[in-house]
């Protein structure tokens, strides 16, 4: 997100194409106050999705902003022998 409209609208930057592994799998995340969140999508790429992107899969239309998925949580995933760090991205 970079900013907002004067009707308090998102605004997001140009769309950015990022080659990544995609699976489907659920997860339930829990805030600190127990507010619980379901996320359907699990991405690894080599750059981190910031948690104001908004995210269209493979397959579906960019021009649908319904369509986009919301990154709900983002960590470092170091690889078995630590020589990489690849980002692991969950989408809701």
């Amino acid at each position: 997100m970079t900013g907002r409209t004067a009707a308090g609208d998102p605004l997001f930057g140009p769309a950015v194409a990022i080659a990544c592994r995609v699976e489907g799998s659920t997860a339930t995340l829990r805030s600190s106050t127990g507010i619980e969140t379901n996320t359907d999508t699990r991405i690894i790429s080599e750059v981190a999705i910031a948690k104001t992107s908004r995210v269209w899969l493979p397959g579906t239309n960019t021009a649908d902003a319904s369509a986009a998925k919301v990154p709900r949580k983002v960590r470092l995933c170091p690889t078995g022998d630590a020589s990489y760090t690849l980002w692991e991205t969950l989408l809701g």
